[in-house]
């Protein structure tokens, strides 16, 4: 059975609300977005992974959202930071995501190309009184100010990796993609992207990746669309997941979209139903 990032259980979704906000001045104005993806074959779902939004707030302050992965969980969370005068910042703290407890840290200098270290350690519980224990180790990320723009269409970069944002929110700051390009530039190789649902039971940040080595067309477009279920003994999940865009020589930009619903094995009836909607996104060099 494959492991899905968006497969939540019946009992528990995450519950976190995002605040949006518009754009406040700052030292460096905008969103910034991005992270660190592991190249295939390394294991998306493993240590390494990272996504995280960035947008200044008065203080100065730094609202961020993120989420990382470790090889036995992963943790979604919100915070805020305290800029330095040079830029530099550090956001530690703990959350709670259903039966997962994440303890982080982030640290990073906010310039045109932020760029910093993120780690975490998590806590699983699994049930009988017994938990799993794992690190994401030190995921070392970069981040980028998407203007909207890609470039010249038909001729990818090969061997690049783009960071950007998506148009949804988590704590006041945007959600944060990063795409990983071949170094052909003939395939998408892997993606990744926070994606928050909204659940008939509250609202669910977590995150999500097409599958891996999409091949990017002529014209720099590529689409990836998933269905499936997943289930135990006594409920079923099924999941739908829609991931498109286009990559030109300096960018990237596209539309996602992922949906979730939960329903009781023995009777059919529908227990939790998620959406994310249409989210647009868009990322740059």
């Amino acid at each position: 059975m494959r492991r899905r990032a968006l497969a939540t259980t019946v009992l528990g979704v995450l519950v976190c609300v995002a605040d949006a906000g518009a754009q406040e001045p700052g030292p460096v104005a905008g969103n910034f977005g991005g992270g660190a993806v592991a190249a295939p074959p390394v294991d998306a779902f493993g240590a390494g992974s990272f996504v995280i939004g960035l947008r200044v707030s008065p203080g100065p302050k730094l609202k961020i959202s993120a989420t990382i992965v470790g090889p036995c969980a992963a943790g979604s969370f919100s915070a805020t930071a305290n800029l330095a005068a040079d830029g530099t910042f550090t956001a530690s703290g703990a959350s709670r995501d259903d039966d997962v407890r994440t303890e982080y840290v982030v640290t990073g200098t906010l310039s045109p190309t932020p760029s910093g270290t993120a780690s975490a350690r998590f806590t699983r519980d699994v049930g009988g009184g017994r938990s799993a224990r794992c690190s994401s180790g030190v995921v070392q990320w970069n981040a980028r100010r998407p203007l909207g723009e890609i470039g010249v269409v038909a001729t990818p970069p090969g061997a690049s990796v783009l960071y950007g944002t998506t148009s949804q929110r988590l704590g006041g700051a945007r959600r944060g993609i990063v795409l990983r390009v071949s170094e052909d530039g003939t395939q998408l190789s892997r993606a990744l992207y926070g994606v928050t649902l909204r659940c008939s039971n509250g609202t669910s940040p977590g995150f999500d990746l097409p599958r891996d080595g999409l091949a990017i067309a002529p014209d720099g477009s590529f689409s990836d669309h998933e269905q499936g279920a997943e289930g135990d003994a006594t409920t079923i999940v099924r999941y739908d997941e829609r991931f498109s865009g286009t990559i030109g020589a300096t960018g990237a930009q596209g539309t996602l979209s992922a949906s979730v619903r939960i329903s009781n094995r023995r009777s059919g009836r529908e227990l939790v139903t998620c959406k994310s909607g249409p989210v647009s996104w868009s990322a740059a060099l």
